[in-house]
């Protein structure tokens, strides 16, 4: 009987492991998701940037161009 107890308490601490595990598993995932989003973001903010200072530069040699 006592060894049975103990088997149960054991299977009954894996499963709330496991549990747990699955707990973090899911947290984990959201979060990655999250961040996904936040570098999606981040890669479209670079591209602006880019087109920005593309757009400067031209218009810099253009000023110089008809200056001089």
């Amino acid at each position: 009987m006592r060894q049975s107890q103990r088997c149960e308490d054991a299977i009954r601490s894996n499963d709330k492991k496991i549990e747990d595990l699955g707990d973090a598993l899911a947290e984990l995932e959201k979060e990655m998701k999250e961040m996904k989003e936040l570098v999606q973001g981040y890669e479209r903010d670079v591209k602006s940037l880019k087109k920005i200072a593309v757009c400067g530069v031209g218009m810099m040699f253009m000023y110089y161009y008809f200056a001089m």
